[in-house]
Formats: C-alpha cells, sequence, structure tokens
C-alpha cells in the first residue's frame, strides 16, 4: 500500500531539496499555478524528447495451475495422468493446448510457452513470481538478517521511480489469500501502489484545494511529518510527499482506475464467460492495461484469487469453472495489446508459484509441484510463437532447457532498461549485491 512513510530528510531524485520543495510551494505552485505535470512536461522539453517507456504486467495465478491442463498437455500419457482433457491445435504448427483455451490458442503467435520453469518455491505466496527468492516466510529465506530479497517491482521503483504522475509499481492483490509482497533489504519507501486504497488516502489529508495554498500546504506537510515521527517511520518521508503531491495534482492515476471510462463492448470482451466469482478478478486484466497505458512501470496481479488454480481436491471441475474466464481475460489483453501498438513496449508474464503433481490423488486432486510449472511471455518486443524447454511424459520433471525462475525475472529486468547481469545495489550492510544469481535473461526470447 502506498503510505506516507519514513524518509530521511534529504534530496529529492530531481535534485530539489525539502526546504526548496516549501519555498517553491510544492512542486511549481509558486510559478503561477504550474502544477508537477506541467513541470515534468517543461523539464522533458529541456531534455530533448523523451523515449519511448518500457512496462510490464507480471501476472501471478494464484495457486499454481496444473501444467499437464494447461499448456503442457501429454495425449500420449493420459491414462496414467487421469486426464480428462483434450488438446487442441493452435496457430503455431505443432503446439497443442488444452480445450478450455480455444481463444489463446488462436492467438499463440502472439506469445511463448516456456515448459520447463525451475526453481520455483514450494509454498503458497508470491516468492517465485515476485521475488525470485524464498521471502522471509519461508523455512530458509534468502537474506534475512538484512530484511530479505526485495521485490522485483520494488527494484524498479528504486532504479526507474514514477513518471508523469503514475507510481512505478503497482500490486493488485485482489481476492489474493497469501501475505503480501515483500521490499526486502531496499526497504519500505518502495511498496507499491495498492488499487484498491487508491489516491483517496492522500486527498483525505492533501486535498487538492489545499494545495494551491501555501500557507496550509505547510501546515498539512508538517501535520504530516508529526505523524510519520509518532509512528518511527522517517525513512521515506521525502519520497513519498513528493510521489503523493504529485499523484493528487495530476489525476492520472484515478483516470486509470475508472474502468467506467472503458466502452462497454471492451469491458465485456475481458468477462466473457464468467461466473459472478470470476468476474472482478478478470476485469482487473483490462485494469493493469490501463495502469500501464497510463505511465505504471511495473504492475503485478493476483489472479483467481483465494487459491483458484489450488486443486488438490476435484481437479477437473475446478479447472473447468478457472480455466475458460482466464482465457478470456487473458486473451483480451493480448489482442488490446497488440490491437493498441502496446506489444513492443509492454512486457507481460503469466505463472504461478508452481506446478502440479503429475499424478491425480485419491481425492481426485493435483498437488503442489514445485519441480516444474509452465509460464506465458508475451510481447516486450521479444520473440513469439514459440515453445521453449520440454518435460517428461508425465509433464513432471524438465528435461530439455531448464529455465531459471530468476531468468525469467532478469528478462523482465532487460525489458525495462535494467541489466541484469552487471547492476549492483548496496545492500545495509554496505556490500554489493547483483540483483539476482541467474542474471543472464532467456537467450531464445531476444
Amino acid at each position: 500500500m502506498l503510505t506516507i512513510q519514513g524518509g530521511e530528510m534529504g534530496r529529492f531524485c530531481d535534485g530539489i531539496s525539502r526546504r526548496n520543495f516549501l519555498r517553491i510551494g510544492a512542486m511549481g505552485l509558486g510559478f503561477g499555478g504550474l502544477t508537477w505535470p506541467d513541470m515534468l512536461r517543461l523539464q522533458a522539453a529541456q531534455s530533448g524528447s523523451r523515449p519511448r517507456y518500457k512496462a510490464v504486467i507480471n501476472l501471478h495465478l494464484e495457486g499454481g495451475p496444473p501444467q499437464m491442463d494447461t499448456f503442457d498437455m501429454k495425449p500420449e500419457s493420459q491414462t496414467a495422468l487421469k486426464g480428462e482433457f483434450r488438446p487442441i491445435p493452435t496457430r503455431v504448427p505443432g503446439t497443442q493446448i488444452c480445450e478450455l483455451l480455444p481463444r489463446l490458442a488462436k492467438l499463440t503467435d502472439k506469445f511463448t510457452i516456456i515448459r520447463s520453469v525451475v526453481g520455483n518455491v514450494n509454498k503458497h505466496n508470491f516468492d517465485t513470481t515476485q521475488l525470485g527468492y524464498p521471502g522471509l516466510n519461508t523455512p530458509e529465506p534468502a537474506m534475512r538478517s538484512i530484511g530479505g530479497a526485495p521485490s522485483v517491482g520494488a527494484v524498479i521503483s528504486k532504479l526507474l521511480g514514477g513518471r508523469d504522475g503514475m507510481p512505478a509499481y503497482v500490486w493488485d492483490k485482489v481476492g489474493g489469500s497469501q501475505e503480501a509482497v515483500q521490499t526486502g533489504w531496499i526497504g519500505s519507501r518502495y511498496a507499491p501502489f495498492v488499487p484498491h486504497a487508491g489516491p483517496g488516502e492522500f486527498q483525505q489529508t492533501l486535498p487538492e484545494e489545499r494545495l494551491h495554498n501555501r500557507l496550509q500546504l505547510l501546515e498539512s506537510l508538517d501535520s504530516l511529518k508529526r505523524q510519520v515521527d509518532i509512528n518511527a517511520e522517517m525513512e521515506a518521508m521525502d519520497t513519498h510527499l513528493q510521489e503523493a503531491v504529485n499523484l493528487v495534482l495530476s489525476g492520472r492515476i484515478a483516470e486509470a482506475l475508472d474502468l467506467s471510462r472503458e466502452p462497454e463492448a471492451a469491458r465485456e470482451k475481458y468477462v466473457r464467460g464468467s461466473t459472478d466469482r470470476w468476474r472482478k478478478q478478470t476485469e482487473r486484466l483490462l485494469l493493469a492495461r490501463r495502469l500501464v497505458e497510463a505511465g505504471a512501470r511495473y504492475v503485478s496481479l493476483n489472479w483467481g484469487g483465494y487459491l483458484g488454480f489450488d486443486s488438490h481436491t476435484k481437479n477437473y471441475p475446478t479447472m473447468r469453472a478457472i480455466l475458460p474466464p482466464f482465457d478470456a481475460a487473458l486473451a483480451a489483453l493480448i489482442e488490446d495489446l497488440y490491437e493498441r501498438g502496446l506489444d513492443q513496449d509492454v512486457l507481460v508474464v503469466a505463472w504461478g508459484e508452481f506446478g502440479r503433481t503429475p499424478k491425480v490423488n485419491e481425492n481426485g486432486g493435483r498437488d503442489h509441484w514445485p519441480n516444474v510449472q509452465s509460464a506465458l511471455i508475451i510481447g516486450g518486443g521479444l520473440k513469439m510463437g514459440q515453445v521453449i524447454g520440454a518435460t517428461d511424459r508425465m509433464a513432471g520433471e524438465a528435461i530439455e532447457r531448464p529455465v531459471h525462475v530468476q531468468e525469467i525475472i532478469a528478462t523482465i529486468y532487460r525489458h525495462c532498461g535494467i541489466d541484469p547481469e552487471n547492476t549492483q545495489l548496496t545492500d545495509p550492510t554496505g556490500r554489493p549485491r547483483y540483483l539476482l544469481e541467474h542474471r543472464k535473461p532467456i537467450a531464445e526470447l531476444i
């Protein structure tokens, strides 16, 4: 949740000190009503034309989808797997996926399937997809002594920052049943903006009309400072004050969150075939598209909340309920990205905590299987229409081109303009650390 939290009273990222921030009347309010977006536009004009920015939608499929019932069908082993679903052909010759995914089957030339993802964390949390490491809630967490591994979104927020009145890192955990994503050792100042909380939090404390009264603005800032002093959360005061004013003045985040601005036909495309349980969640993919269009760099979305893919019992009825709305919503997002010309600049990754057991248990379900899972890579200007890696005849072990989860995260960093092979950040002990242990992006995609 994006909240006013700690921070040393130093300089903003653009070199403006807090004292100067207050003296000019909150980012230009003293310049004849010049607003923060105006200042950003002025800065852009002074520095020349700005390049097109890159964005990521990281789609966490809560519960862990069964690879053999979705994107890694094994028709020759149906009896051993007790499989009930048949594979269907796709636009990519020789590639088949589950019959419950007909819309995605028509779009396989626009995404890549990775069937050999290894290095998954064996727990229902976001560690696999958001950290690439075991987090602090696992038995043997990574980097416990310094606060744990940082999330991908937090790293992107720290290195790249927000743009044009939008937070860099948005975490939409709608319906999620798991703990929050940790920011790790880089600190809580890079925590995500959470849409269900929204900018109303700031508007209660810093209403827009007050921002245009310099005296009341100073009183508001002093009040905020006293409050965070009481909470002993001073680490990110300057950073979040800047972002708070930015969000309230720009109005872009509120516009992006307002799905009523979308034509009804566009909204219906995302929720087609959804039951009441999944309708609100499928709409969140539309929200993710709106957020990256508005300027968010990294949007992480939990889909299938309350462990929708967790099929310990009745695996096949569970998949019959959840796969059709997933198919419709993800297909709609893919179509939108290509129709709007965003496929080069927006990278989408769809994956879960882990895969599921090859054999069905006595309850007709599939249990956790961290040995391997399937993942989808969409857009980002990468090579689409291919299948990377392969599993054995039971879809239980990677036998060809195992792809570590950190290779996927390295690909995300590369897309955003962060060099995953050489970038280091200094941890709280003063030690420089690489972002990942497996630092090479997926070569087959580049």
